[in-house]
């Protein structure tokens, strides 16, 4: 074999076998990066199961809860307030009777207006009422 021709083969062996030590590189890095994907979607499916358990379990807690408070009985508290309110509005009804009716007495008493001399305001006095001084 020709020197110059050997010494081309060499050199293209050698080339070979840096593609293929880069080739090797290559497949080295993609395959930590799809077992590092592999197991970051594992981990990220093992979470998503985990809360999608407990997001079941919260919405059963809470239907049990909404139940609990829908079957409970009325509050005695507030029976006690509406018949403390019911006598109010039964004293207020009688006191409102006393205060229409003092109202009209008041009313029907005539009124004169009398000037105080000293100050020169007019006063309303019922007549037979007024006392000079």
């Amino acid at each position: 074999m020709e020197p110059n021709f050997k010494l081309i083969l060499d050199e293209l062996s050698q080339l070979n076998r840096r593609f293929d030590d880069e080739h090797e590189h290559w497949n080295r890095l993609f395959s930590d990066l799809e077992r590092g994907l592999t197991t970051r979607a594992t981990t990220f499916d093992a979470c998503f199961d985990a809360l999608d358990t407990s997001r079941g379990a919260d919405a059963d807690d809470l239907s049990r809860r909404i139940a609990d408070l829908e079957a409970a009985p009325a509050d005695p508290q507030i029976n006690a307030v509406e018949r403390r309110l019911a006598t109010l509005e039964a004293s207020y009804t009688v006191h409102d009777a006393e205060f229409t009716q003092r109202l009209s007495e008041l009313e029907r008493l005539r009124v004169n207006p009398v000037k105080d001399e000293h100050q020169g305001l007019e006063l309303m006095v019922p007549r037979g009422q007024w006392c000079a001084r």
